[in-house]
């Protein structure tokens, strides 16, 4: 039961990896999300009809990430509610700190198991419930390749600038990137060119242009109109990059997220240089597949740094970066689910 199919932690956690084991035959599925059409409305009453009265063997209900205070959410309670044993709840944002969170306490205390995206949001989880596991965020496997080094250096920001909601606009993507990411470009002594993957509200655009317009070194791609919800167009477009950014503000937001940019940069042997913050350092090895930053400071010395070294030099980061994939398969990240719905009492 994933809450929206445009949240990549709806699609990598439950989305992808469950369509991915109904294919191979392991399991049946059924999906349902919140919708204002009929057709769809009905068939989720059928389905939670069942799920309530009528449960098959074997049936199991996986509540990803849903926060709603509305219809949606407060029916998904009342059925977690009669049937607590065969319930689990998967959660990788801190999202007490952006939702109401009084449902999304609920799901964590009455599930039978919760999955987590990290160990802060273990640490917060199990003050609900003792049966929570850490299943970090996958990635499916890529083919993708990055290549030799480009000239201008290619540099990449992949996330979701937001809506601009004073709840989250302290740990924002956009506060990440205003704070961070962008003072530093604008001190490099020479030219890149920066993609921005995620800029979704038109009125960022011009703000973006206007703040780099005294910078003339900095060439600006933001790509619109682009498909989040089936995204495999992502990883070719990663892999004709030079580096992958990743910067996060110090905030317990930020400390509970699951690193799931850096690995996405990483699965197609994308170098990264990150925020010393949270889940990054799990698996941004410093100085072998990317580096990590606390200061404006090192951030500088690490774009420096790429910018002179070589494409054999850059090869050796990138043969580190792809190497470092196995450690968020989607394939070990499905073998977890299973256990985690399956396993014996």
């Amino acid at each position: 039961m994933p809450y929206n199919l445009s949240c990549p932690s709806a699609r990598y956690r439950a989305y992808f990896p469950l369509r991915n084991l109904a294919k191979s035959g392991q399991i049946t599925v059924d999906f349902i999300q919140p919708s204002a059409r009929w057709q769809k409305r009905f068939r989720f009453l059928w389905i939670y009809s069942q799920l309530l009265f009528w449960p098959k063997k074997n049936s199991r209900i996986f509540i990803q990430k849903v926060c709603s205070t509305r219809y949606y959410g407060y029916l998904l309670r009342f059925l977690v509610f009669c049937r607590p044993n065969i319930s689990f709840f998967d959660l990788d944002d801190a999202e007490n700190y952006r939702q109401p969170s009084q449902n999304m306490h609920f799901f964590l205390r009455k599930a039978k198991a919760c999955s987590l995206g990290s160990q802060a949001l273990k640490e917060y989880a199990q003050a609900f419930n003792s049966n929570c596991r850490i299943h970090t965020s996958a990635v499916p496997r890529q083919q993708e390749q990055t290549g030799p080094k480009h000239q201008p250096l290619r540099l990449i920001w992949l996330g979701d600038f937001g809506d601009g909601r004073k709840k989250s606009k302290l740990f924002s993507h956009k506060t990440n990137v205003y704070s961070l990411l962008f003072p530093a470009l604008k001190k490099l002594q020479f030219p890149v060119e920066l993609h921005l993957l995620g800029i979704k509200k038109k009125s960022d655009i011009p703000e973006i242009q206007a703040y780099f317009a005294p910078s003339p070194h900095i060439q600006l791609v933001i790509p619109q109109h682009l498909n989040w919800v089936e995204d495999d167009w992502v990883y070719p477009y990663l892999a004709k990059m030079d580096l992958g950014l990743a910067p996060l503000v110090d905030h317990p937001f930020n400390q509970a997220k699951s690193a799931f940019k850096a690995k996405q940069y990483l699965s197609v042997g994308l170098p990264v240089l990150a925020s010393d913050i949270g889940e990054n350092s799990r698996f941004v090895q410093h100085g072998r597949n990317g580096f990590l930053f606390r200061t404006e400071a090192d951030l500088l010395q690490q774009l420096n740094f790429f910018q002179a070294i070589d494409t054999q030099q850059l090869k050796g980061f990138q043969l580190a970066a792809k190497a470092t994939a196995e450690q968020f398969s989607m394939a070990n990240y499905e073998q977890q689910l299973l256990q985690l719905l399956f396993e014996e009492d």
